[in-house]
């Protein structure tokens, strides 16, 4: 799925597996290369990389846009499922299903 990268705001490939957030990376190969896998012969010799990312990394930013903070306002409150809504990005609404969500908001945020 593409989110944004929190630290650039452009589009990178992340990836949600049994509740956990991985960031993944690809390495192009450069002129023609294959691999070996098991028996068989891939000609992509890109090679496919899954780290795996903290969450909170990817809340930062997002939190800084959706609670609309003015010099008026310290912002709002919102629930779970409208913080990762998104027109740009229709992927956010994934990390609403991460492990522990709330207790992970709950270390950069007051959660209600």
């Amino acid at each position: 799925m593409l989110l944004p990268n929190p630290t650039s705001g452009l589009p990178s490939r992340y990836v949600i597996q049994d509740g956990r957030l991985y960031e993944m990376q690809v390495a192009a190969a450069e002129g023609i290369r294959s691999w070996f896998v098991g028996d068989t012969i891939h000609s992509d010799g890109s090679l496919y990389m899954i780290t795996p990312l903290d969450p909170i990394f990817m809340f930062i930013p997002i939190l800084e846009i959706v609670r609309q903070q003015t010099s008026g306002s310290a912002g709002r409150f919102m629930v779970v499922d409208d913080i990762f809504e998104s027109d740009q990005y229709t992927s956010l609404r994934h990390l609403a299903q991460l492990h522990n969500i709330e207790k992970l908001l709950a270390q950069i945020c007051e959660v209600r």
